[in-house]
């Protein structure tokens, strides 16, 4: 087996551009096993249960940023024409700006949802 048999395969745009949104979606889910487990520990020692269901809201909208960002990197490692990437930089970021509206929205709901049960706490 010669390397140069292979190289192709590697040095080929769109298997590079597949390899970035792979390595994209392993780096997503390996920050929320192991960053998301080590917050949720963390957390978890506090006196309260909101702080737990913060985290458990922004641990998809993180994972998620993750992946977006590796997809957009992968589409702009292929170099398509000044259009294509226009029109898939703004579904990329709509899709993105979408993901953390709903999650300031779960966000907002536990913080407000907390607060209106512990009305002496203020």
């Amino acid at each position: 087996m010669n390397w140069n048999d292979y190289s192709i395969w590697v040095t080929h745009p769109a298997i590079q551009a597949l390899i970035i949104s792979a390595a994209g979606v392993l780096l997503a889910y390996a920050f929320d096993l192991i960053v998301g487990r080590l917050v949720s520990r963390v957390v978890k020692r506090t006196s309260t249960e909101v702080d737990d269901a913060i985290v458990y809201a922004v641990r998809p909208a993180v994972k998620q940023s993750i992946m977006i960002i590796a997809l957009w990197s992968a589409i702009r490692h292929l170099e398509p024409g000044d259009v294509v990437m226009y029109v898939t930089t703004g579904i990329l970021s709509s899709w993105g700006i979408l993901v953390w509206v709903l999650c300031s929205f779960r966000v907002a709901e536990t913080v407000l949802g907390w607060l209106s049960r512990h009305r002496d706490r203020f």
